[in-house]
This record gives structure tokens, C-alpha cells and sequence, in this order.
């Protein structure tokens, strides 16, 4: 495997399954909102002997499952991408041949280009709608872990504008600095 491919897989690993993770350990635990003997999550709640199903906030329980969905299927994308570019035997992209390949791989790539930074939105949204209605110094971990998670997705979307503003400045055009040349040997 090339330098820059492992360095890829590395960097999409960083971006979406720490962020799919984060978000998914937040969503489903039940510290989001803790008290003395009684610990409450975005749809149950477990006090010293039994759990029970309790929704705190339909809001922000409907914007934290949207982006949990989201980064799947971000995630998702960004690998079927991944796997179907890449170099081959030419050194451009591998499946470069067939058409139906590199159409299919391109769209799962702008898919994941679009939604990624509208997850980690919702996400934030989600968590600033339920730390509204709640005590700040009675939050737990599992709201930290969602904030964590779309702080990390706009995170890398900005390190992405970024990107695309430096090799804009450098007469380069997008689609080539992050799927041409992320791929190349030189």
C-alpha cells in the first residue's frame, strides 16, 4: 500500500468512525443528564434499580439520531470511495476503465462531501437544544462525547475548506488536489 493511501485511510478512520463512535457512544448512553441517584440518556433513564423508558427531549433526541444516521452514512460513502479509487496499474485511479465505477464512486464522494458537515451540525444543534432545558453543572459525559464528535466534524470541514482555498490559490482545481493527487506516487 502507498504512503499517501495509508495516510488516507488514516485521516478518513480520524474523520468519520472517531466522530461516528463519539456520536454513537453519546447518543445511546444514559449520562447526558446525571443527578444524585438518578442518571438520564436522550430516551431512558436508570436510577439505583431499574431503567425506564423516558424521552427528555424529542428535539434533541430526533437531531442526535439524524446525525448518527448521517455519519453512517458518511461513513459509509467515504470508504466506498476510498476502496474504488486509487492507483493501479496506469497510476490514475483504479476502476478508472469502467464508467459505472467511477460515476458511482464520485457520487458517494460529493454525498459524503455535503452531509458530513451537516451532521456534525445537527449534532451540535442537538446538544445546544438539550443543554437549554438542562442544569450545566448536572450534564454527564454522554453529552460531552456528542459535542466532542460535531466539534471534530467541523473540525475537518474546515481543515477540507482549507484545503480547497490553498490549492485554489495555487491554480489547481478542486476535484483534483483531494481525489487526484492524495492517490498519486511522486
Amino acid at each position: 500500500m502507498s504512503k499517501k493511501r495509508c495516510v488516507l485511510r488514516i485521516q478518513v478512520f480520524l474523520a468519520f468512525v472517531l466522530t461516528f463512535v463519539l456520536q454513537a457512544l453519546g447518543l445511546f448512553s444514559t449520562y447526558w443528564h446525571v443527578q444524585e441517584n438518578v442518571h438520564k440518556g436522550l430516551f431512558y433513564q436508570c436510577d439505583s434499580d431499574k431503567c425506564s423508558i423516558e424521552v427528555t427531549s424529542q428535539a434533541a433526541l430526533g437531531l442526535q439520531c439524524t446525525s448518527f444516521i448521517i455519519l453512517f452514512f458518511c461513513m459509509l460513502c467515504a470508504w466506498i470511495s476510498i476502496c474504488c479509487y486509487g492507483p493501479d496499474e496506469d497510476g490514475i485511479f483504479m476502476n478508472d476503465d469502467d464508467k459505472g465505477t467511477f460515476i458511482f464512486s464520485g457520487l458517494c464522494y460529493y454525498c459524503w462531501l455535503v452531509l458530513y458537515p451537516i451532521a456534525g451540525i445537527l449534532s451540535l444543534v442537538g446538544c445546544i437544544v438539550f443543554g437549554s432545558t438542562s442544569d450545566t453543572i448536572d450534564l454527564g459525559w454522554s453529552f460531552y462525547m456528542c459535542i466532542a464528535s460535531g466539534s471534530i466534524t467541523i473540525l475537518a470541514v474546515c481543515t477540507l475548506c482549507m484545503d480547497y482555498i490553498c490549492m485554489k490559490s495555487s491554480q489547481k482545481s478542486f476535484a483534483r488536489s483531494l481525489l487526484y493527487e492524495m492517490y498519486l506516487d511522486n
